[in-house]
């Protein structure tokens, strides 16, 4: 029971490290993608 309780830890923390690593590029992504569109509309 504890080492199946573990293993669901340890694999919710490796999920969190992912997207906190994850996260920033997305939002960065997500920003340089609504620039180019917002020149695209003024230009």
């Amino acid at each position: 029971m504890k080492d199946s309780s573990f293993k669901v830890l340890s694999i919710f923390m490796a999920l969190m490290l992912f997207f906190s690593s994850l996260a920033p590029s997305l939002i960065y992504a997500s920003e340089s993608s609504n620039e180019s569109l917002e020149s695209l509309e003024l230009s």
